[in-house]
């Protein structure tokens, strides 16, 4: 049973990630999320960037917390659509969200 519900995940999440295009117009990649919270162009930011990830310039601008909370509402409107749609069921959509919860909150940047 433990495999069955690992596969479903793994599914569940390569139909997420394999139809995130489809989605892009309506929802925020992370350097949008980023920009909008420093106000600081999208070109400017990979301009910036470097070596450096997304979170650490956050970091730097001081609006880290703010990064990963618009990451997770980023995340659960693509995951609603995701329900709404019959790609996902909410039992899945919660347990992606969960896990993206638990991987932004554990992420130092």
């Amino acid at each position: 049973m433990k495999k069955f519900k690992t596969m479903a995940l793994a599914l569940s999440m390569t139909a997420l990630l394999t139809t995130g295009m489809a989605f892009a117009a309506e929802y925020s990649s992370p350097i949008d999320v980023l920009s909008g919270l420093t106000g600081s162009s999208v070109e400017d930011i990979y301009e910036q960037r470097g070596d450096k990830t997304l979170g650490a310039i956050a970091q730097e601008k001081g609006v880290y917390d703010e990064f990963k909370s618009g990451m997770i509402e980023s995340k659960k409107a693509i995951l609603e659509q995701r329900v709404k749609d019959g790609v996902l069921t909410q039992e899945q959509a919660d347990a992606i969200l969960e896990r993206m919860e638990t991987n932004i909150a554990n992420c130092d940047g």
